[in-house]
């Protein structure tokens, strides 16, 4: 199913935000939204069930699946939440567009698919992340303490390994690790939280403000800067279907995933799934 998705699958999940960006009036967007979740959630709900189901099937081969991602003298990693493949394909586009070599692979997000648990192993201090033992926030523990990674953590981690951190505004961006870079860009998780169906009317400069600092870092001597991401998304107008947990059932719970009690009093993961990319 992975194969078959970035093969030909994720066509449905740029259509629907094409579709959704080709009119302008307030009437005309009513229309097409409508259109859109008529023909586009079926498919969707269809397919993330499809995925769930072969998921718990074969717990033990997705765990297999989900990869890290290594540091190289060179390279920067830049790393982009909520960068999903559809919308990869577009930056792709842009990049070699502008003259660029670019090569799309792809990875699978662990579970959940939340950027607590999924960012780092997004980088390259994922052989050190635990995900034995359910928080609260859903994020992995680091190395054999009990310190739940979190950001702060994750580029102190990052920069005892040698890479150089470098901050979205940095005036210096020039290369001077020998054993690679970090740096973050990118609001597309941010936005399409605070704005839901409208986020594809932010997706083209969000697009353009990642191009914008690859260009920024190659041009400051950076040989190769890859691209990577936590974890997909799922937008249709006027929203998804909704399962209520009564608060006795969980452990924890958030929008998007919770950690259910199983019968013998112990936690359990619970989440939905979807297929991130990688530039």
């Amino acid at each position: 199913m992975v194969d078959s998705y970035v093969s030909d699958g994720w066509r449905c999940d740029r259509a629907a935000l094409e579709a959704l960006t080709t009119v302008d009036t307030p009437a005309e967007r009513v229309l097409i939204a409508k259109l859109v979740a008529a023909l586009y959630r079926p498919w969707a709900d269809k397919s993330a069930r499809h995925f769930q189901c072969l998921v718990q099937k074969n717990e033990v081969e997705y765990r297999g699946m989900v990869s890290g991602v290594t540091s190289a003298h060179g390279t920067c990693i830049a790393f982009t939440d909520g960068l999903r493949f559809d919308v990869a394909t577009v930056l792709q586009e842009r990049l070699e567009a502008a003259g660029l070599k670019v090569r799309l692979s792809h990875r699978v997000s662990p579970l959940p698919t939340v950027t607590a648990t999924a960012k780092p192993v997004a980088s390259p201090a994922y052989d050190v992340c635990r995900a034995d033992g359910v928080r609260e926030d859903f994020a992995p523990y680091l190395g054999s303490g009990s310190q739940p990674v979190s950001a702060a953590r994750l580029r102190d981690e990052l920069a005892r390994r040698g890479l150089q951190i470098l901050d979205a505004g940095d005036d210096e961006l020039a290369l001077g690790s020998k054993t690679g870079g970090w740096t973050e860009i990118g609001q597309l998780d941010e936005l399409g939280h605070a704005l839901g169906a409208k986020l594809v009317q932010q997706i083209e400069k969000e697009v353009s403000e990642i191009i914008d600092h690859v260009l920024a870092l190659l041009g400051r001597g950076w040989q190769r800067v890859r691209i990577v991401t936590d974890h997909g998304w799922l937008l249709v107008p006027g929203g998804l279907p909704k399962v209520q947990l009564p608060a006795h059932l969980v452990s924890t719970k958030w929008a998007r995933c919770a950690s259910v009690r199983r019968k013998d009093g112990l936690p359990g993961r619970s989440g939905a799934s979807c297929l991130p990319a990688a530039v």
